[in-house]
C-alpha cells in the first residue's frame, strides 16, 4: 500500500493511459477521467490530498513507471511487509489489502 499525493497519482494515470498496453499502469476502479479530468467517485482529484493506492513493490521501483519510485516526494510511506509472513503476501494484492486494513482498524 502506498500513501500518494494527487498530483503524482494523476501523473501516475496519465502514464498509464499513454502506455498503449505495455503494462506500466495501474488497475483502477471507481476512477475515470471525465473531460480531460480525472475523478474518484466522481470528485476530482485534489493534487495536494493524499490517496491510499494498493500496488505491488515493482510498482514503487520505478521499472515500469521511471518517476513512481520511493525517493518521488509525492509519495508520502510506503507499506513495506515487516516479517515472513507478510512477505508472502506481496504477490496477493487482496491480501495486501486485506492486511492493510487490520492495521488501519
Amino acid at each position: 500500500m502506498v500513501e500518494i499525493k494527487g498530483s503524482l497519482l494523476k501523473g501516475v494515470l496519465e502514464y498509464g493511459s499513454n502506455a498503449g498496453g505495455s503494462g506500466a499502469y495501474l488497475q483502477i476502479s471507481n476512477l475515470k477521467m471525465v473531460n480531460g479530468i480525472w475523478q474518484i467517485k466522481g470528485n476530482e482529484i485534489n493534487n495536494d490530498q493524499y490517496y491510499w493506492v494498493a500496488m505491488n513493490d515493482y510498482l514503487t521501483l520505478g521499472k515500469d513507471i521511471h518517476f513512481l519510485n520511493e525517493e518521488n516526494t509525492g509519495i508520502l510511506q510506503i507499506i513495506k511487509p515487516e516479517n515472513e509472513a507478510e512477505k508472502k503476501l506481496r504477490g496477493d494484492i487482496r491480501a495486501i489489502i486485506i492486511q492493510f486494513l487490520k492495521l488501519k482498524n
